[in-house]
């Protein structure tokens, strides 16, 4: 296994010899520009345009630059200017846009559930992997920490759509989230922009960009502030559920001009602390009754070094990164007003990445990519918690099963003593090597790929005293023995794609593709000692069957994408008892599902001022079988009072049936330099479940959330002043639900309806 110390040498390496090859070859005859099929993105202003059509938009969706619509792949790609009136202040909020993506904060930053076309990660306290890869210039983002962070001076986002195993590897089984940052060039530009609303709301951010040296060295910067807006009120504390952000980025690049590369150098530094927003059993009271404040404060740190060569017939790309994040976490666990129960968790991950592609140039029928990658990942994660017993005394309480009416016996372990109830170390390397080529043969383009990965994973958890409770007396030691154990999680997967494409013009494009994907191996926490043997988890899988279409008519002025699919989901890691006695629940391989559904996106430029879009999701995301997904239920003496239950049938959780949305942006210049900007955006998301039961206290009702402004821009669109509001109609549904035998239920809220103040200035 791989070292840290020698993965550092090797990045310090890779990374130098790309640096002395690009500055040695900066007088030879190959432009910089001639790299058009690496991953470098294309500016903006490079742009195919229409002048009274839509502007084409540049992906690398398949590693290499090229037209959203040429892309055989289910793609929703966001650029600036949408992003702008999308004002989003994190990640998330691009769920508004993109069909069949649905994307929830469970308990803070620290446990995002992200849901791609009904595939998402279950659980956040284990040890386990991530559903959908999220990528910053090609570099995978592990934390959701990370993954949270603003979004600063963005060119623009992708959203791939199904699974992207060939090209992104582990992790990216639902889907894959590019985040591609702005690159700085001869000319200087920037913004600010600052926004002020409601409930202390209160956004700044800033970038500057330009050459250092003409036409060989460029530098841009990029920071910014976001603090208040929280909807929920703890009367305790006096706090309010605000999440405050701190993010910072320094980009430098090396880009001679006639010379054949280039080598890019980004910092990343960021800060976040955040007071969690779960309510008490009436959620849209928007009060938390804890007796202290559930916070999340965490840290990122981040170095990534890009390089680029052209050989002329082919260009390679080396991506070397280093990263690092952690977050405490610390409050009142059981969200009333009495002290009976406080949680802490403390998590750390670093993480080192190298990627080396080789890809080919040119415009000829023939086009391959290959590539190897290596990943590291050191993970700590320690647990612990606080019991105040003598005011949970007598330990009883109404039973939440039947028979209705009884009270069962509760015993606590340890005392009401701060105490680290597991620590558990996870130590990860994954190996890939990976390719694709592609044939054009008249009409047709036949596209084959595959990637063959070797993941190893060792946790070692440690866990002192255990705290569980039980159904009746209990022998301590059962609970309060001492459990160590350390073991492996190994996987060799293949993940291949093939796709079979008609290209007739460059209007219209209908593909074919077939695509596996998997998600890693994990490990459990909270056990007891009599499920060590559950410590493990065994990585997903998933088939996909997809059939698509991309055409852009009336003179490009219309873009009508659309996708159906049918997808084979095996070894879920779904929740389980694992131990009835103690009422322990862990994670498991127990599952399959099936998922089929539909995508319809259109983008209309219906005139100059005003354009509209539109994104209409269905998904049918059901378990095949899901045993004991209810574990049978016994009282003291012995006899059945709830019997064990197959999930078999139920959606899957967090996949709504439909997502629908819709929007306009009206740009219309009303006299001389200025310019009345009014945009609107609405969307519709359908019930769907928390719990695999699928029962009615964990059901998310329909919604829907409508976002707008209006305002003016000023000399060209050097300034602007707009009046924002996020949830309009002040919908009201709930986000996270989550039951106690001891506490009751507890609810995290959406958001209010929010009412800002937004100015910008670009130069």
């Amino acid at each position: 296994m791989m070292t840290m110390k020698t993965s550092a040498l090797w990045i310090e390496g890779v990374s130098t010899a790309v640096l002395m090859v690009a500055t040695a070859t900066s007088s030879f005859a190959q432009s910089a520009g001639s790299a058009a099929t690496s991953e470098a993105p294309i500016a903006a202003d490079d742009d195919t345009t229409n002048s009274s059509g839509l502007r084409d938009i540049i992906v690398t969706a398949a590693r290499r630059s090229e037209r959203l619509q040429d892309v055989p792949i289910a793609v929703t790609a966001i650029d600036s200017e949408q992003l702008r009136n999308l004002n989003p202040r994190q990640l998330q909020d691009i769920q508004k846009i993109v069909p069949n993506f649905n994307v929830s904060q469970n308990q803070g930053v620290q446990s995002t559930f992200y849901s791609l076309r009904g595939i998402g990660s279950s659980n956040v306290r284990s040890a386990t992997q991530a559903s959908i890869g999220i990528f910053v210039d090609g570099v995978y983002q592990t934390s959701p920490v990370q993954s949270n962070t603003a979004l600063l001076d963005i060119e623009r986002v992708e959203v791939l759509r199904g699974p992207q195993g060939t090209l992104f590897g582990r992790n990216s089984m639902a889907g894959a989230i590019q985040i591609v940052t702005a690159k700085p060039g001869n000319m200087i530009s920037g913004s600010a922009q600052a926004e002020y609303g409601e409930r202390g709301l209160f956004n700044v951010n800033g970038n500057i960009s330009g050459p250092i040296v003409n036409d060989t060295l460029y530098l841009s910067l990029a920071a910014s502030h976001q603090e208040g807006g929280g909807s929920v009120f703890n009367p305790n504390t006096g706090s309010r559920a605000d999440t405050n952000r701190e993010n910072y980025r320094a980009s430098i690049r090396l880009a001679p001009e006639g010379g054949a590369g280039s080598l890019t150098v980004t910092g990343t530094y960021g800060d976040i602390l955040e007071v969690s927003s779960i309510a008490d059993s009436n959620p849209f009271d928007y009060r938390q009754n804890g007796t202290t404040d559930q916070t999340v404060d965490g840290k990122i740190r981040g170095l990534a070094i890009t390089g680029e060569l052209d050989f002329g017939g082919a260009a390679l790309t080396s991506i070397s990164s280093y990263d690092y994040s952690a977050f405490r976490t610390a409050g009142d666990g059981d969200g009333t007003t009495a002290f009976l129960f406080t949680n802490s968790e403390y998590r750390r991950q670093r993480t080192m990445s190298q990627e080396v592609r080789l890809a080919s140039n040119g415009a000829g029928p023939f086009k391959w990519l290959v590539g190897l990658y290596y990943y590291n990942e050191s993970y700590f994660r320690r647990a612990g918690e606080t019991i105040n017993l003598a005011a949970l005394a007598p330990p009883s309480i109404a039973s939440p099963f039947p028979p209705a009416g009884s009270r069962l016996s509760v015993t606590f372990f340890p005392s009401a003593t701060p105490t680290t109830r597991d620590t558990l170390k996870v130590e990860t390397d994954n190996y890939a090597a990976f390719g694709e080529a592609s044939l054009d043969v008249g009409q047709f383009i036949f596209t084959l790929g595959a990637r063959y990965t070797i993941d190893e994973q060792r946790g070692t958890i440690v866990q002192p005293d255990n705290i569980g409770f039980g159904y009746g007396p209990l022998p301590p030691t059962l609970i309060t023995q001492q459990l160590a154990s350390t073991q492996t999680v190994n996987a060799k997967k293949f993940t291949p794609r093939g796709v079979i494409s008609y290209k007739p013009s460059t209007d219209f494009l209908a593909y074919a593709s077939v695509a596996r994907g998997f998600k890693g191996g994990g490990f459990n926490t909270g056990l007891d000692p009599t499920s060590v043997t559950l410590f493990t988890l065994q990585p997903e899988t998933v088939t996909n069957y997809e059939i698509g279409l991309k055409s852009s008519l009336f003179g490009n002025r219309l873009r009508l994408n659309a996708a159906a699919y049918y997808m084979q989901y095996n070894n879920l890691q779904v929740t389980q008892e694992i131990n009835p006695a103690l009422n322990l629940t862990g994670l498991v391989n127990a599952a399959k599902a099936r998922i089929y559904g539909a995508e319809v996106e259109a983008t209309w430029k219906v005139s100059d001022p005003l354009s509209l879009n539109l994104a209409i999701g269905y998904n049918n995301a059901q378990f095949e079988d899901y045993p004991n997904c209810v574990a049978e239920r016994r009282n003291n003496a012995g006899v059945v009072t709830r019997s064990a239950e197959n999930c078999a049938g139920k959606d899957l959780l967090q996949a709504p049936r439909w997502t629908v949305s819709g929007g306009f942006a009206y740009n219309r210049p009303i006299s001389g330099k200025t310019t009345l900007l009014i945009n609107g955006l609405g969307r519709y998301t359908g019930k769907n479940y928390i719990l695999p039961t699928n029962t009615a206290v964990s059901e998310v009702g329909n919604y829907f959330v409508l976002d707008g402004g209006v305002g003016l821009g000023f000399l060209d669109g050097k300034f602007a002043l707009e009046l924002i509001g996020t949830n309009i109609l002040n919908d009201r549904y709930r986000v996270f639900y989550q039951n106690s035998p001891f506490f009751g239920t507890i609810y995290q809220p959406s958001q209010k309806r929010t009412i800002s103040v937004r100015g910008t200035a670009r130069f």
